[in-house]
């Protein structure tokens, strides 16, 4: 019995949801996810139907923006 696994490519976030809802896909990373509006909808989808299972975890990761400002 071989195992193997399938790695599909979806345009945005939001795309990926929608076919881990629909039983599509069976898996999304957090750098697929990260923790905007898709978190919510999976977080709400668990909550209501109990079909799907999430993780919440802390990252070290953080968002920066440097503005340089020539006078």
């Amino acid at each position: 019995m071989s195992q193997f696994a399938i790695f599909v490519l979806y345009p945005d976030a939001q795309s990926a949801v929608s076919g881990l809802i629909d039983n599509d896909l069976g898996f999304i990373d957090r750098t697929t996810l990260g923790a905007g509006r898709e978190a919510q909808t999976i977080i709400d989808t668990a909550l209501h139907t109990g079909e799907l299972r999430y993780a919440v975890t802390a990252s070290s990761t953080w968002e920066h923006l440097e503005i340089n400002v020539l006078r």
